[in-house]
């Protein structure tokens, strides 16, 4: 299950904050039931928003790339290689410059 993006955590908590002090200037005087119910349904609406805007967003791209074949290694399990295998960063940074 993928995280939720920033954006989705701002749009669902402005809409949990904003729902509920809408209900509170409504109806300053609510019974403790009644708040319970407020807040509750400020939450799911908070949920529904969230997950309303990370589904137009994510719907194009792949979650990752796919992974590089490994490349077979015939050394016995447990030891290590004979010399370190360098990448390409690594030969540029070892050369001398004359």
């Amino acid at each position: 299950m993928p995280h939720p993006t920033a954006a989705q955590l701002v749009y669902g908590s402005v809409t949990v904050v904003s729902l509920t002090l809408l209900a509170l200037f409504v109806a300053p005087e609510l019974p403790g039931p009644a708040a319970l119910l407020v807040a509750a349904g400020a939450l799911a609406a908070g949920t529904a928003v969230a997950l309303r805007f990370g589904a137009g967003r994510r719907a194009g791209r792949p979650d990752a790339a796919p992974a590089a074949p490994a490349e077979p290694d015939d050394r016995p399990a447990g030891t290590a290689p004979a010399t370190p295998r360098r990448t390409p960063a690594d030969r540029r940074r070892v050369q001398v410059r004359a």
